[in-house]
Order: C-alpha cells, then sequence, then structure tokens
C-alpha cells in the first residue's frame, strides 16, 4: 500500500472509530476521501482496527451508496453517431 493511503486510513480510523460499530461511517470517509473504496484499503482496513476485511468487504458491498470502482476510470464510448 502507498504511504498516501496508509497515512489517510490511519487519519480515518483515528477520526470516525476503529470498532466495527464504526464501520458504516469509516467507509463514509475512505469513500468522500478517495471517491470510491479502495481494494487496497479494503484489505488494510483490518492491520489498523477492530474491523475485519471480510466485515468491510460485506457492509461496502450490501450498501449501494459505496462504490468499488474510481469514476474517473469510467469511459464512455462515444464512437456512434447521432444520424438526423
Amino acid at each position: 500500500m502507498e504511504q498516501a493511503f496508509e497515512t489517510k486510513l490511519k487519519k480515518i480510523l483515528e477520526l470516525k472509530g476503529k470498532s466495527k460499530g464504526s464501520t458504516i461511517p469509516v467507509l463514509q470517509a475512505i469513500q468522500e476521501e478517495f471517491g470510491y473504496i479502495p481494494p487496497e484499503i479494503i484489505k488494510e482496513i483490518g492491520n489498523f482496527s477492530e474491523i475485519g476485511s471480510g466485515h468491510i468487504s460485506g457492509v461496502s458491498t450490501f450498501y449501494s451508496q459505496f462504490r468499488h470502482r474510481d469514476r474517473k476510470s469510467t469511459r464512455l464510448n462515444s464512437s456512434h453517431r447521432i444520424r438526423s
């Protein structure tokens, strides 16, 4: 994990909490910071908190408010021409 990700994750966990009860606020803060829930962050949460990566993964996939892909990486196909 990049040092920047690790530093941001630690700060979020300090602010939002490190227990299972903090799962949703932690995920919301991560998504606000990164624009989505990066998979490498999910794996690392367990190293810095009491929240297991399996629990984080389950909660983040259950609720539709959480995105697992960066919006910037979404591409639009503009090869279709509009005919008049």
